[in-house]
């Protein structure tokens, strides 16, 4: 699901319109470059869930 929204996303900002797949409740969901922030939302949504795409804190040294 994270993948086809990240392509969803890249085919909206490369010119490709409206763009269609199912969401992880299994509903087709479509989205079009207006809908761009929510898009943006949903993606941030599926890698919280999955862990993934959160930055790592750094740790500084002082010396």
């Amino acid at each position: 699901m994270l993948n086809e929204a990240r392509q969803a996303r890249h085919r909206l900002l490369t010119g490709g319109g409206v763009y269609q797949f199912r969401d992880q409740n299994g509903e087709q969901v479509s989205y079009a470059k207006t809908d761009l922030p929510k898009l943006d939302a949903y993606i941030r949504w599926l890698e919280t869930e999955l862990g993934v795409g959160i930055p790592v804190p750094v740790m500084k040294v002082w010396m």
